[in-house]
């Protein structure tokens, strides 16, 4: 039986805070992910101090709201474990399944949860590890690959996709300010669902996926300059002109500091992860191994945001920095159950998110919205990709799977909505658009699957499937040069 007197002293992450008070200063609740020091408990006092403490007497925590948190983590639990072989036995991406089970369970469906915050950062955290993950897979060679990919088909798909969804707004009625930050945010794409997608299909080794990780990487790092322009436009229409040389000297400033902030990332990275992963290893300690690999990728994800930049691209360097070294294949699979679990929690939280009802007094507005926010992504991108080296039907396979929103746009918008230029029903609406669009992602995927035969013609399949089949061989068959493979017969006696 479990204690509960032990419950009501444990920190439970994503528990319902019913009766905790936020802390004026911080604005972050008073509580830990670990257990506090062993004490004697009673169930009903004070949690988080000592029943003999004089200098708090108002709970913070209570059984109830331990337990609520268990009761909305096991409903996540067992949607997850529900919708996944569901949607697979229909042949369907469990991406759907997730976005559906949280539009269900959300503050807009059942109300099976309605705290957010905590599940979402937690949810998080699987971003971060499918970013590890990705950066593992990466050769020397697609590295170079992806700098043409990131610095060049990147730059150009934000600048001109920003242009023009900035000035479709502006026709729309939004303001400068406002045209500005839908255009720029509505630009990125999402890493969590594409990348996702891609691993789902096989297609991690193919040369459009190479490209498209280009073009993720490269919004990545566009959001820190982004989340420094935002703030400049929220004075009254458009002032900001006057501020252009504050804007380009932060701008530099930022690009500077992302630039240090990396290099030092990677020197650093580079002269201790191998050597601890080495001295781990030959402990032989199993648990000790998965211990270094998941503070690898948060401590990575934590140093590159105490630098200024996102967290996934510090786990993104760490899995490159990873990525020729004998544990390569050792580490895929310890993180492999955490980044599973976490990212399905992440996309069940981006369906929590999705507001019905918006559809329900709009319908016929939102369906443009996203059929428009899709068509013009993917037809820039498509076109641009071609002096890239990408065949017509990789160009087209790469439009239509970057052609949805992408889950920086949510805190974009919500900085803009925070400083008031943003109005809350234009946020809602957007949100709707950019969940509805990550959804179709799976179908827009299949679409160009179907379309890259018709557009080359039929010799095209064979081509590419060769093509896909020489560079998985390639990439499975990466051994560290440290490594000697045995092949041999054990006999059982």
């Amino acid at each position: 039986m479990m204690d509960y007197g032990g419950l009501c002293g444990f920190s439970v992450a994503v528990a319902d805070r019913v009766g905790a008070r936020r802390s004026s200063s911080s604005c972050r609740f008073e509580s830990s992910f670990v257990p506090r020091r062993s004490r004697s408990w009673r169930c009903g006092s004070s949690v988080g101090v000592p029943e003999t403490s004089p200098r708090r007497t108002e709970p913070r925590w209570s059984c109830n709201a331990v337990v609520g948190g268990l009761k909305e983590t096991l409903e996540l639990l067992i949607a997850s474990a529900v919708v996944v072989p569901l949607f697979k036995r229909f042949n369907l991406s469990p991406v759907l399944g997730f976005l559906a089970a949280g539009v269900a369970l959300g503050p807009h469906g059942l109300r099976l949860v309605t705290e957010l915050d905590d599940i979402a950062q937690i949810a998080d955290i699987g971003v971060l590890f499918l970013l590890f993950e990705m950066g593992l897979e990466l050769s020397i060679d697609r590295l170079k690959k992806l700098r043409v990919y990131a610095f060049g088909l990147g730059t150009l798909q934000m600048a001109l996709t920003s242009t023009a969804l900035a000035a479709g707004a502006l026709m729309m009625g939004a303001g400068i300010s406002e045209s500005l930050v839908i255009g720029t945010s509505l630009s990125l794409s999402s890493s969590a669902f594409v990348l996702q997608l891609l691993a789902e299909r096989k297609e991690q080794s193919s040369r459009y996926a190479t490209a498209a990780f280009g073009v993720l990487l490269l919004q990545d790092i566009a959001v820190v300059p982004l989340l420094v322009l935002v703030p400049l436009l929220s004075t009254t229409e458009w002032t900001g002109f006057q501020q252009i040389e504050g804007l380009i000297t932060a701008i530099l400033a930022t690009a500077a500091k992302a630039v240090a902030g990396v290099f030092a990332v990677v020197v650093g990275g580079g002269f201790v992860l191998r050597p601890v992963f080495r001295f781990v290893s030959e402990s032989r300690s199993a648990e000790a191994f998965t211990s270094v690999v998941l503070a690898t990728v948060l401590g990575a994800g934590f140093i590159t945001n105490e630098l200024g930049l996102s967290m996934t691209l510090g786990a993104f360097i760490a899995g490159v920095l990873l990525s020729e070294s004998s544990y390569r294949s050792r580490i895929q699979v310890d993180i492999e159950p955490f980044r599973g679990l976490l990212l399905g929690l992440f996309f069940i939280t981006t369906g929590m998110s999705m507001d019905i009802s918006v559809f329900l007094e709009q319908p016929l507005e939102t369906a443009a919205l996203i059929a428009s926010l899709i068509a013009v992504k993917s037809t820039i991108l498509g076109l641009l990709a071609r002096p890239f080296n990408l065949s017509a039907p990789e160009s087209a396979k790469l439009g239509l799977i970057l052609g949805q929103g992408g889950e920086f746009g949510f805190v974009l918008f919500a900085l803009a909505n925070k400083l008031g230029f943003l109005p809350d029903d234009v946020n809602k609406i957007l949100v709707v658009v950019i969940v509805s669009s990550m959804a179709l992602t799976p179908l827009m995927a299949e679409i160009g699957a179907k379309l890259a035969p018709i557009i080359q013609g039929p010799q095209y399949s064979e081509v590419e499937e060769e093509e896909r089949e020489r560079e998985l061989v390639k990439s499975q068959t990466r051994v560290s040069k440290n490594v000697v493979i045995i092949i041999g017969e054990q006999i059982f006696r």
